[in-house]
């Protein structure tokens, strides 16, 4: 599984979705969307001005925290377990 996680680096949100990866140990690119050219990428792919984001190899998940992200985990079977 190939992850690149679109961010702003001091986003509480952004803590919470790392967390969750680095919980189930999930290696992950980091793009920092504060910089112009990378959140312009971000909203042309998204459709969507808001973060954080993900690309879980070829599908986007867009504007999530950690519980969300533990969500689509489960629901595809990828990992299970929830945070508290």
């Amino acid at each position: 599984m190939k992850v690149t996680l679109y961010c702003k680096p001091t986003c509480c949100w952004t803590a919470g979705v790392k967390e969750v990866l680095q919980r189930y140990n999930i290696d992950y690119e980091e793009v920092n969307v504060s910089i112009t050219e990378n959140f312009l990428y971000m909203k042309a792919k998204t459709k969507q001005p808001y973060s954080p984001c993900l690309r879980i190899d070829d599908e986007w998940v867009v504007d999530v925290g950690g519980k969300e992200l533990e969500t689509y985990f489960n629901s595809r079977g990828i990992y299970t377990g929830m945070m508290e």
